[in-house]
């Protein structure tokens, strides 16, 4: 059995991408810390012709996590946020990630339009 066997949409996977990456065993949050140091001033999120930095989103999410700490949210919890997609979503679930909690988003887009 090859990979193609096992995971057929890796044909549909243009030529050179690999397969598989190798990711350090790290939490998702601390990627965040880290790019937000090397490049703080570099865009991390585009919303409505608005930028934000790698250093302000990490700032953000900062200031979230604590907020819900505050709350009493903790590790193993899982939060639902009803927000669209947006910067404030990505703040929120990373907010959550950053407390060991499970943050998941939860669309506000009507149902006629998807």
């Amino acid at each position: 059995m090859t990979a193609y066997d096992e995971k057929p949409w890796l044909k549909n996977y243009f030529p050179g991408v690999r397969p598989h990456l190798d990711y350090p065993d790290i939490p998702v949050h601390a990627f965040l810390e880290e790019t937000a140091g090397k490049y703080p001033e570099r865009t991390a999120l585009l919303f409505l012709g608005k930028k934000m930095s790698f250093r302000h989103l990490n700032d953000q999410v900062d200031r979230m996590a604590a907020a819900l700490g505050r709350l009493g949210v903790q590790r193993g919890d899982r939060v639902a946020f009803m927000l669209p997609n947006s910067p404030q979503m990505v703040i929120s679930v990373y907010a959550a990630f950053k407390l060991g909690a499970v943050g998941v988003g939860a669309t506000t887009v009507p149902l006629d339009i998807i």
